[in-house]
């Protein structure tokens, strides 16, 4: 009879499955900044591998974060446009599910902000102008005033600019949205423009004021045909180019004398009651 020898194994024993990269988030990188990106797949072991991301000819170290995850930094590229994908272990390409690629962008940018200043007490709508918006972004804004809770802004216009890259066409939009401001305490913040990616767009200084009110003005009617200059006596008018007066729906800019004092000069107009309204 044969006989059968035993010994003891004092290791777990492991099976490992095979390594497959599935896909990478977010798709896109920064041509000016690095971006940590996401690598989704199965089987990476971290004991004696040693992983890297290429990107088109450029490459960075991966970090493994689970046995289904690693993360990686893009590296800059002045180029832009599409670039090819793959992991390395090693020396050798990791197999992925299908071809990959990640899309370098460029920033998108503040473009505009009106007004820069409103009322401490809330309320005011700003209109953000923003570009270098690429379409898998969604185009939504939000706006941040200092340490305030984001507000999601409401979109309002959106144009579109078709742009070459390596990896075929991509849409670059400018986007105009407006946002509320909130109930802050007097002074300047930061306010922060960010896309619906968490990409942050800039930031611009922003001031908030006590609100302007008005007493009285004088003369309290005139000339249909737009001579008749009207002094608006009240408080907390502010020198800017932003100070207006409103007649009606007619909008015409406002001299400022002083913090109590402005000048304005009425648009011609049929002879009707009209509200006069100061901002800015």
């Amino acid at each position: 009879v044969d006989e059968v020898h035993y010994f003891s194994w004092n290791r777990s024993l492991s099976v490992e499955s095979d390594t497959l990269v599935t896909r990478i988030l977010p798709s896109f990188g920064d041509k000016h900044a690095p971006v940590q990106i996401a690598v989704i797949g199965i089987g990476f072991h971290g004991e004696q591998n040693i992983y890297s991301c290429v990107f088109g000819s450029r490459a960075s170290v991966a970090e493994i974060t689970s046995s289904s995850k690693l993360t990686c930094t893009t590296p800059a590229s002045n180029d832009g446009g599409s670039v090819q994908f793959h992991v390395l272990d090693g020396d050798a390409e990791v197999p992925s599910a299908q071809r990959i690629h990640l899309e370098y962008q460029t920033r998108p940018f503040i473009i505009s902000v009106m007004p820069t200043s409103a009322s401490q007490y809330g309320g005011a709508m700003i209109t953000v102008s923003l570009g270098g918006v690429h379409v898998m972004n969604n185009a939504s804004i939000s706006c941040r005033f200092g340490d305030s809770l984001p507000i999601l802004g409401l979109t309002v216009k959106k144009s579109s600019q078709p742009s070459s890259s390596a990896g075929g066409r991509t849409t670059v939009q400018a986007v105009t949205a407006s946002c509320i401001t909130p109930i802050v305490d007097e002074g300047m913040l930061d306010l922060d423009i960010y896309i619906s990616d968490g990409r942050h767009a800039g930031n611009v200084p922003f001031l908030f004021v006590p609100p302007i009110s008005i007493a009285h003005i004088s003369p309290g009617a005139g000339s249909a045909i737009g001579y008749t200059l009207v002094t608006v006596i009240g408080k907390n008018f502010r020198n800017t180019v932003e100070l207006c007066c409103a007649f009606g729906e007619n909008i015409v800019p406002a001299l400022w004398i002083s913090s109590s004092r402005i000048v304005c000069r009425p648009p011609y107009s049929d002879y009707q009651f009209v509200t006069v309204q100061v901002s800015g």
